[in-house]
């Protein structure tokens, strides 16, 4: 989820919001601003966290960082606000030769799969990064665009929208490419 919605549990069960201060447990009005006040913190820090994961992300792709498999199973599958970035965006895997051996999106329930929505299986030690746009066939990333769209997932990062430049094969080296103010 990019929500960052909190949700508090008393034991196993859900509940809407903090318990009221109750003589029963001889709770102190102290203690209870107190854990008001630190939900309130971390509502609004997990948002800082999540912009600040979201422009590094945005610059993990333009600069083609990669994941070894372990690393980014521990980083994105095990941390509740990097899962959100797991799920929503499109993946890439190489072999040890750098090699592509396929994109593939992570799903909520575990399981990876395609662009033309057929299961995926991840290699051993192989590595991983996020596909960018000028990566992949025009074709690969309309497929992309409608399961995101089927799914109704809404990315971090608008992944497949990302600015990309085409040289002409006819450039010179006389010729000068200037990006100015791209945000992601």
């Amino acid at each position: 989820k990019t929500d960052l919605s909190i949700t508090l549990f008393d034991g196993t069960k859900e509940i809407k919001s903090l318990p009221k201060v109750s003589a029963k447990y001889n709770d102190s009005e102290e203690l209870v601003a107190f854990a008001k006040d630190e939900l309130k913190a971390l509502k609004k820090e997990s948002k800082v966290i999540f912009d600040a994961q979201k422009l590094r992300m945005s610059k993990a792709i333009f600069t083609g960082r990669c994941w070894i498999l372990s690393k980014w199973q521990t980083l994105f599958l095990e941390n509740p606000i990097m899962f959100s970035f797991a799920t929503g965006l499109i993946w890439e895997e190489y072999d040890s030769n750098q090699n592509l051996l396929g994109t593939f999106r992570y799903m909520e329930d575990g399981t990876l799969n395609t662009a033309d929505e057929e299961e995926y299986e991840l290699h051993e030690n192989s590595t991983l990064s996020l596909l960018h746009p000028a990566d992949c066939e025009t074709d690969l990333a309309d497929m992309w665009r409608e399961q995101l769209e089927d799914y109704e997932i809404i990315q971090p990062i608008e992944q497949l929208s990302l600015p990309t430049l085409i040289i002409a094969e006819d450039s010179s080296e006389k010729d000068l490419l200037e990006y100015r103010d791209i945000q992601v």
